[in-house]
């Protein structure tokens, strides 16, 4: 009130300076609603001299009558009700996660094996053994009448062998059946399974392709 009544009167002293006579200007523009602007432009021109003189300040503040002074206010029993309300904030925020939050579903784990004694089985538990896989077939490719280009692929069409052939080379392979046997010249080339011979790819001078299955066993 003391500041006010000072302002009212022209008397910016008891404001500290034209810094806090801005601050408390600003305040009283807002509160009556005026141009915040131009009150302070005024002020700029007619009273803005004075530095910020905080001896001032606190006899403005004492000036009030109050018995409590700013000191006072700062250091005083306000740091605990500070602290009480932030620790008020953080339990009932705590509480809200704790309710929030979906419980974590238990997942079950592998069932004990007991081995035999009343005891339970310590050993790791592996898995049956799948079954084992036949064995890559033998195969031969025979240039017998011409020398050709050929190609083979297995039973999972992956090329195993794509290549020329002159006349009379042999081309031994192991592939995993069915197998497919494309020639350029399909009369030029045999072909021999697990010893078997199983005639050329097709007529000679024309491409073909043909396939061959794994033979019944003797």
């Amino acid at each position: 009130p003391h500041v006010i009544e000072a302002i009212e009167v022209d008397d910016f002293a008891p404001c500290g300076g034209d810094f806090y006579a801005r601050g408390h200007l600003r305040t009283l523009a807002r509160v009556l609603g005026q141009d915040a602007g131009a009150l302070l432009a005024s002020f700029d021109n007619r009273y803005a001299t004075a530095p910020i003189n905080a001896r001032r300040v606190f006899e403005a503040e004492l000036a009030t009558g109050t018995t409590r002074g700013i000191r006072s206010t700062v250091g005083g029993p306000h740091w605990g009700l500070l602290i009480g309300t932030v620790l008020c904030l953080v339990m009932a925020w705590g509480a809200i996660r704790l309710f929030e939050t979906d419980p974590q579903q238990l997942v079950p784990g592998p069932t004990p094996v007991l081995n035999g004694s009343a005891g339970v089985d310590r050993r790791p538990q592996t898995a049956p053994d799948a079954k084992p896989k036949a064995p890559l077939l033998p195969v031969t490719l025979v240039a017998s009448e011409a020398a050709t280009r050929v190609v083979v692929r297995d039973g999972a069409g992956a090329v195993v062998y794509a290549g020329p052939l002159v006349l009379g080379e042999r081309k031994s392979l192991r592939v995993d059946p069915p197998l497919r046997v494309r020639a350029d010249n399909a009369g030029a080339v045999t072909v021999r399974v697990r010893g078997q011979e199983r005639g050329p790819v097709g007529e000679l001078g024309t491409p073909g392709t043909r396939t061959y299955i794994r033979p019944a066993p003797r």
